[in-house]
């Protein structure tokens, strides 16, 4: 590996980790700094294109949970040209306010990316999310 790919995959991953880290805490801004403005993102019920529409449909789910945890974990990187294709995996924790206690539903999937340099930093062009599995139990 080159020096230019090391720093590209480092980039890369922190596009992912400021991605989660958005999630979590529920920052916006940091999250509509990890896509293009154009971006393309399928999270299985919604599917649409622009930045401005991702962070809505993120602002309607998020608040349905008191809190989430995103974990990431194995990541695959392939350049083509000037892209990347990324997978990479995260397990999710989400705890679940209902009328008769809190329950805890944890999701097992992979962020199958498209990532572009724009501006000399790395973001998300495309992204499909594939939900592997699921769990849901009393907290």
């Amino acid at each position: 590996m080159t020096p230019g790919e090391l720093e590209d995959r480092a980039a890369i991953k922190e596009v992912m980790v400021r991605y989660a880290h958005g999630l979590d805490q529920r920052d916006y801004a940091m999250l509509a700094a990890c896509f293009t403005p154009d971006a393309y993102a399928d999270y299985g019920s919604f599917k649409d294109s622009g930045v401005e529409k991702i962070i809505d449909f993120l602002r309607s789910v998020l608040p349905r949970f008191e809190k989430t945890m995103h974990f990431l974990g194995n990541q695959l990187i392939t350049f083509r040209e000037r892209e990347a294709e990324v997978e990479t995996y995260v397990v999710a924790y989400h705890v679940i306010p209902s009328e008769s206690g809190r329950k805890l539903l944890v999701v097992g999937a992979r962020y199958l990316d498209r990532m572009v340099p724009v501006d000399g930093r790395w973001v998300v062009q495309h992204r499909v999310e594939a939900f592997d599995w699921r769990q849901t139990s009393a907290l």
